[in-house]
């Protein structure tokens, strides 16, 4: 399987995810539905030498990363999640950006039904090569994934010092993860700005459970200090 890169610019501030707290509604005002601003943030990210997008394939969220991708001309991996509630509309996106690997979302894979999950894998491998998937409830979703002997060729799941959005102790998720013998991408690095990033990332990368990270970030500013910091602490 072609290796992703190790430092994904993360989406969910340019969706007004509510993990974010209080902030969310800025971040509503700021990115939701302005594909301008997601470009400059996009922008700013690449630039520094990020080379892979976590992607949330909702219509302002695309194009301000495609406008981002053309202006800097990087070559860039997409990983994108589909969107439970509109499953067309994200495999025709992330099939048009060209992506390189396609998850099923969180919300559908912690149910663990594995009828419902075997049918959207399915519709991941009609976009992009690569598929995998999310989960927030990530010791009790992947244990009975292995459980279940369903394979996958990657998993997106959080890690982090404090256990945000863990479901059970951090040492039990990084075993877990080391186990799976698929790369995993780390998620809510940063416990939404809860830990800086230096602290935050040398946590993650000694822990030897992850292979990529992805990181979202709200401003120019940020991306450039954050990405900064994570191109020295993971490497190019």
């Amino acid at each position: 399987m072609e290796q992703l890169p190790r430092l994904l610019l993360g989406t969910s501030p340019f969706i007004a995810a509510g993990q974010f707290g209080e902030r969310s509604l800025e971040y509503y005002a700021k990115f939701v539905g302005r594909p301008e601003a997601v470009e400059e943030v996009a922008r700013a990210s690449l630039e520094v030498g990020v080379r892979g997008v976590q992607l949330l394939p909702y219509p302002w969220v695309c194009e301000g990363v495609r406008r981002a991708i053309r202006a800097t001309g990087a070559d860039v991996a997409i990983v994108g999640t589909l969107l439970p509630d509109d499953l067309e509309a994200s495999v025709r996106l992330l099939s048009k950006l060209g992506a390189a690997a396609a998850l099923v979302h969180g919300a559908v894979s912690d149910v663990r039904d594995a009828e419902l999950l075997s049918r959207h894998l399915r519709l991941c491998e009609m976009a992009a090569p690569l598929v995998g998937l999310a989960t927030h409830q990530p010791i009790r979703t992947l244990s009975w994934l292995r459980e279940q002997g369903i394979s996958v060729d990657l998993v997106m799941a959080p890690i982090n010092k404090v256990g945000f959005l863990l479901d059970g102790p951090v040492e039990s998720a990084v075993r877990l993860y080391r186990s799976l013998g698929v790369p995993v991408i780390g998620k809510k690095v940063l416990a939404a700005g809860r830990l800086r990033p230096r602290e935050a990332l040398e946590f993650v990368k000694a822990t030897g459970a992850v292979s990529s990270v992805a990181l979202g970030v709200s401003s120019v500013e940020e991306a450039r200090e954050t990405f900064g910091v994570a191109l020295e602490v993971l490497g190019p």
